[in-house]
């Protein structure tokens, strides 16, 4: 691990990664994207995606059936591969698993992101985001990922969630074997989420390889869930180096350790405390988000005391993606 960024970064907001709201179009970049936070959330669900200052369609699991190469041209400077398979289905009701790749037009050794989207959103919300972060120098791979609610995770002994797991884990693989045609630096990796994004992806970093094996003790005792992904690319490792949650809840997945304690110790977060300490963690918070930055703070809290790098930054701004501090604390994390 490169030596870690340890100042504090400048403070300019656009908008990124959790429950899932951002823009479709690739048209001129907004000042932010802001968002607007449910009244009532029912105790077993995830927050609902937020809304975005321009709407987008509703998503589906069904990906795009082709992929796409928009070359770099003299109007803009980055390259975008779309619907690239990185994850095949092993049983009924698993979908494939696609991501766009935005790189940077000048040849380089990029640091390299796996970009996750909030809780109803895509990939497709992420465009402008992400063409603004390869345009500043990151190799971005944004994924579609299976993000759902606490019924769905521990429904059929936690089947979503293992999907989850698998499907981050080829997201990985896939960003670290593909970096070096996109002038990505393969050796690390960093795992970057927005709101749910935020939640799932903490969770996935911490946990590291090690999850596999203990889901497969797991479904040995109870039956199943059999492993449901395959990844395309499988001979690299599937482990975030870094992680940057940005606008996140984290305590998602409490409320299943009364009563699904073996499911919540592979599902959350909190649970994960004390693995992979060499990985350092920044959880972002806009000042004025309206999920209070007391949320992040009690895992970052029990990260610091347990002997982990990790630490959580407010920034001036509310539930959005600060792209400017992104690329300053990914450059700092694994790209310096």
């Amino acid at each position: 691990m490169r030596k870690k960024n340890t100042r504090q970064p400048v403070i300019t907001a656009i908008a990124f990664l959790f429950l899932g709201a951002n823009l479709l179009s690739c048209g001129p970049v907004p000042a932010s994207i802001s968002t607007k936070t449910p009244p009532d959330v029912p105790a077993d669900t995830l927050v609902p995606e937020a809304t975005l200052t321009k709407t987008a369609s509703s998503p589906t699991e069904t990906p795009a059936p082709t992929s796409t190469t928009v070359p770099a041209s003299t109007t803009s400077p980055v390259r975008v591969d779309r619907n690239l398979v990185y994850a095949s289905p092993l049983q009924e009701n698993v979908f494939e698993r696609r991501l766009d790749i935005y790189s940077p037009h000048k040849a380089g050794d990029w640091p390299v992101v796996v970009f996750m989207h909030g809780g109803i959103g895509s990939k497709e919300n992420l465009v402008v985001p992400s063409h603004e972060l390869a345009e500043r120098g990151l190799v971005v791979f944004t994924i579609n990922w299976p993000p759902g609610g606490l019924k769905a995770a521990y429904q059929e002994n936690g089947r979503k969630a293992r999907e989850t797991y698998e499907v981050l884990t080829c997201a990985v693989r896939f960003a670290r074997s593909a970096a070096p045609k996109y002038g990505g630096d393969p050796s690390e990796v960093a795992v970057v989420g927005f709101s749910m994004g935020a939640d799932y992806g903490s969770w996935f970093a911490l946990a590291g390889e090690q999850l596999r094996s203990e889901w497969d003790t797991f479904s040995n005792s109870r039956g199943g869930p059999p492993p449901q992904i395959e990844c395309v690319e499988r001979d690299v490792s599937g482990a975030a180096d870094a992680f940057i949650g940005i606008g996140g809840i984290y305590t998602y997945a409490n409320n299943l350790r009364d009563n699904y304690f073996e499911i919540w110790k592979l599902f959350s977060p909190f649970a994960q405390v004390g693995k992979n300490q060499g990985m350092p963690l920044r959880f972002l918070h806009g000042k004025s988000d309206d999920f209070g930055a007391d949320l992040p703070a009690q895992l970052n809290d029990l990260l610091v005391a347990a002997g982990h790098d990790s630490e959580l930054i407010i920034f001036d701004g509310g539930h959005e993606v600060p792209v400017e501090i992104i690329v300053e604390l990914v450059s700092g994390l694994v790209g310096g």
